[in-house]
């Protein structure tokens, strides 16, 4: 603000089809302040920094990345400072530092809201309903929608991979005694539920719970262990991916609801051992859930500071 003396003709934005848009000055004062901000700056550089071939001064002023976070750029300048500098000073070699890098540093805050949106899962509370059978489509499905509705063309597609086999795995691992079986007749697949000791069954034939968890369990899964080459190319601002799910609990059996909440803290406990970035925000009104996790923490299974409620 001191830079533009308040006065708003000096700064206006510009849209640019994005959450945040540009910043642009008037003329005037492009005239009479940049040229002498960009002078001063470099002339700080040259009077306090050691001498460092390896770093020239503009090369930390004009790299937005330098520049992002205010800690790491004192951090950087203080290492190559000849002796002290007031931290007034170095606040004021900041803000020019963040001025002349501004659109820069919006256009990295644009694009990683724009990646993080393409991250985040939805499962909401009332799954759908089961259907005797599924009609084929046409389409590669890598993302399960909210309801749930294309969850047997997800299914589909990891059989044809050979990656249903992993899937049923882990719900083994995970003590969930059934695995999903697809059986295709022409142009429709029928998804069946095999319990254990039990003949493989029509989904609509077996509990109403089936069809409101698995949506979320292959959800979970496909975050964990399924990331196709494409979306991982796309990656390059934002590495944290999202899992929204609202009311897993819906028509569970509360045994069901307490596996399901000991392999959320398994899956969490992964995670933070891996250091990848998957996070899970969950509603939820279920004792069973709540009680399990805080159980698992009180046992020492599981790290408190991983789960906030």
């Amino acid at each position: 603000e001191a830079m533009i003396n308040d006065e708003e003709d000096d700064v206006f934005h510009l849209p640019n089809n994005s959450l945040i848009p540009s910043i642009a000055f008037n003329a005037p004062f492009m005239e009479q302040h940049s040229e002498k901000y960009s002078k001063e700056l470099l002339s700080w550089f040259k009077s306090n920094f050691k001498e460092n071939e390896r770093l020239m001064p503009g090369s930390l002023i004009f790299r937005p990345r330098y520049v992002f976070d205010r800690h790491t750029f004192e951090d950087m300048v203080k290492r190559q400072l000849k002796g002290d500098v007031a931290q007034e000073e170095l606040n004021h070699i900041y803000n020019l530092s963040l001025l002349f890098n501004i659109n820069e540093l919006i256009d990295i805050i644009n694009y990683y809201m724009i990646e993080l949106s393409d991250k985040i899962e939805f499962i909401q509370p009332l799954r759908a309903n089961a259907e005797r059978y599924y009609r084929k489509r046409n389409i590669s499905v890598s993302k399960i929608s909210p309801s749930g509705d294309n969850i047997a063309m997800f299914f589909l597609r990891l059989k044809k991979e050979n990656k249903l086999v992993d899937f049923n795995d882990w719900l083994n691992k995970n003590n969930f005694e059934f695995w999903v079986d697809l059986n295709e007749e022409g142009g429709f697949v029928e998804m069946k539920i095999v319990e254990n000791g039990k003949e493989g069954q029509n989904m609509v034939d077996v509990g109403f719970g089936y069809s409101q968890i698995l949506p979320i369990l292959a959800t979970i899964w496909k975050e964990l262990y399924y990331v196709d080459e494409i979306s991982r190319s796309r990656s390059a601002y934002c590495s944290t991916n999202l899992v929204l799910i609202e009311q897993p609990e819906l028509h569970l059996h509360p045994r069901f609801q307490r596996k399901f909440a000991d392999l959320l803290t398994n899956c969490v406990q992964q995670i933070s051992e891996s250091r990848s970035d998957i996070r899970f925000i969950i509603e939820t009104h279920s004792q069973e859930i709540l009680n399990s996790v805080c159980l698992s923490v009180a046992y020492g299974s599981f790290d408190s500071s991983l789960v906030n409620i």
